[in-house]
């Protein structure tokens, strides 16, 4: 019979399971714009404001996002406030994905990971690969051409 807790133990704990919003985000890779070198990465930085503009605006769309066949078949699905999102299908057959917010969660996952939000207003970019053979990329706007 297990031990009996008394009023003077401490209280249990259990680990916590690390958050992912979504499980699409646990079967994925992410690179980063480099602290410090945002003007000469890849990625560059992206607006706080651009960001949250073009999570609301994929996660009010009701359609199902569609990939052309690849691979490196991308498509810019928003661009506002200095902030561009990427869509891209690596495999060789056209994608269709459940939902604009598979896409958000994705931003999410990137500024989670890539991310300095509560120390300035200039989050970094960056670029979330899914094993499933498709990609989002977050680059400053200006760098998106």
């Amino acid at each position: 019979m297990p031990n009996a807790l008394s009023p003077d133990d401490p209280p249990p704990t259990v680990p916590l399971a690390p958050f992912h919003w979504d499980l699409h985000a646990q079967e994925a890779s992410i690179i980063c714009s480099t602290p410090g070198n945002v003007n000469i990465s890849v990625f560059g930085s992206v607006t706080k404001y651009g960001f949250e503009q073009a999570v609301k605006y994929l996660e009010d769309l009701g359609s199902q996002p569609r990939m052309d066949a690849g691979p490196a078949s991308c498509s810019r699905v928003s661009c506002s406030h200095w902030t561009a999102v990427f869509l891209c299908n690596d495999a060789k057959a056209s994608k269709t994905l459940e939902s604009w917010t598979v896409v958000a969660n994705a931003l999410k996952a990137l500024r989670d990971r890539c991310g300095i939000f509560p120390l300035t207003d200039w989050p970094l970019g960056g670029q979330i690969f899914y094993k499933a053979g498709w990609n989002v990329i977050l680059p400053l706007a200006s760098q998106a051409a």
